[in-house]
This record gives C-alpha cells, structure tokens and sequence, in this order.
C-alpha cells in the first residue's frame, strides 16, 4: 500500500513538474516572439543633406529594404528609391540617394487643391529572393517600424498597407469594367469627393494607374501599385476636381478618364 501511494506522489510530482516546464516554455516562446515583433525599427537623421534620405539607425530581425516612398496629401504615392539588400542586424548611418526632391512640399494644382507631398521610410522584410517587390516582401510588423520624416512620427498603417477595394463601407459612384476591349465605360463623370471602382472581367491582369505611363505622375496617388485579376478590383476616391486620364499599366494602350466636377 505504502509503495503505491509512494508510486503515485511520485507521478503526480512529475506531472507538476512537467507542466510547469511546458508554462514556463510557452511563456519564454511568447515572451521572444513580442520581443521579435518589436526589435525593427528606423530613426530618421535630423541632418540634411541634398538629394539624399539619411537614417541615424536601421534594425533588422530579418533581412530586407528600406523603401523611399511619397505620401502625398495623406495618401500612397510612388515608391522613389530601395536601399541595398540588408542582412538581419543594426545599422548606422545608412544613407539613401533620392535624386532631386526640391519640388516636394506644398503645392497648388490648378489653384484650386493644396498638395502636400513627403517622403516616408518603410522597412521591408525579404521574401527570401534577394530582390525588392513591394507585393511579394512584406511590410516589417512591430515598434518603429516606418516613420515619416522629417518629424519621425509614425505614419498610420492605410497609408503602406493597400486597401481592399471590397470595402463596402465606401460608396461607390461608378464602376467600370475593364474587359477584353479595354474600359468600359471609358469616360465616367463623378463630383469631387466621391469614389470609383474599377474591376476586372477581362483574361489578363489589370493595374489601374494615372497617366503618364510609366511614371504615373499626373495623379501619383491613383495608382493600384499592383495588379488584379479576374474578378478582382481596386478602389480610388478623386479629391481633386480634373480630368483624370489614366491606363492600365499592363497594357498601356488601354485608356481611360474620369471627370471629377
């Protein structure tokens, strides 16, 4: 009797033990993983320099990029400029040729609409080929991890994450279809303020973006930054009153315009 009461403390000290070894190594996983999610980050340099963006310091957990893009009046604009590849680790002082960008800042289209343009830091995680794709590598998640410069603020995730266009909380004035043929309708006229969809029934991908081709700068917010397919969309609500002429970036011969009154 002795001996089985002996044999079954003896279990259940190691069962507690065991289960207190599991606990303690969940919460050691757990406690690594936040740590991991929130060691990335970027410091924007207060110092200037023409032409060039300079980051004071660059954390890594992963390898990936820097990328250099525009927001413009709150919104995605064009991605001007990709560091080098960066193994996982820190960095100091790394310094990122931009060109020129002494027309950034605020501006006037056709006297009627402020525009104010910045340049932001985004920290990207590899997708393991070495190479930057804004639609295959992955926005790094955690602390710090892109900043607008040149305050250093954080920029809110709509602005480097792009929307859904199945949001059904927006409005949407027109659709158009982009088929075989082209757009369709071609022309749609809608009010200031107001939002467009544009979906895909055609048998190729569709990447609706603002003319000029290929640079999109008409208009560098209206840009889908990516392609659908078929049945899938992209969104855009026009702020700015104009004639809005734009292409689909796969097929630059397939046009098409909004008027925004």
């Amino acid at each position: 009797m002795k001996k089985t009461v002996l044999t079954l403390v003896v279990l259940i000290v190691l069962i507690l033990v065991f289960v207190a070894f599991s606990q303690g190594g969940n919460n050691q996983t757990t406690e690594q993983e936040s740590q991991k999610a929130t060691n990335a980050e970027l410091i924007v340099s207060a110092e200037k320099e023409p032409n060039t963006f300079i980051l004071e310091r660059v954390v890594l957990d992963d390898p990936g990029f820097v990328a250099i893009q525009e927001v413009v009046n709150n919104k995605q604009g064009q991605i001007f400029e990709v560091s080098d590849y960066l193994e996982a680790g820190t960095y100091e002082d790394v310094r990122i040729f931009v060109g020129d960008t002494e027309a950034m800042g605020t501006s006037d289209i056709i006297g009627k609409f402020p525009v104010v343009a910045e340049l932001t830091a985004i920290l990207y995680s590899d997708d393991g080929d070495k190479g930057f794709n804004p639609f295959l590598d992955t926005v790094v998640e955690g602390a710090r991890r892109y900043v607008r410069t040149p305050t250093g603020t954080l920029v809110p995730d709509e602005l480097v994450i792009r929307e859904d266009f199945q949001d059904t909380d927006i409005p949407v004035a027109a659709t158009v279809t982009y088929t075989d043929d082209g757009f369709s309708p071609p022309t749609v006229e809608i009010m200031q303020g107001e939002t467009v969809r544009f979906v895909n029934k055609s048998s190729r991908p569709m990447w609706v973006a603002s003319n000029e081709h290929p640079a999109h700068t008409i208009l560098s917010t209206f840009d889908q930054f990516g392609v659908s397919g078929f049945g899938e969309g992209y969104q855009y609500t026009f702020d700015q009153p104009g004639n809005w002429e734009y292409h689909d970036h796969v097929n630059a011969s397939e046009l098409g315009v909004v008027i925004v009154r």
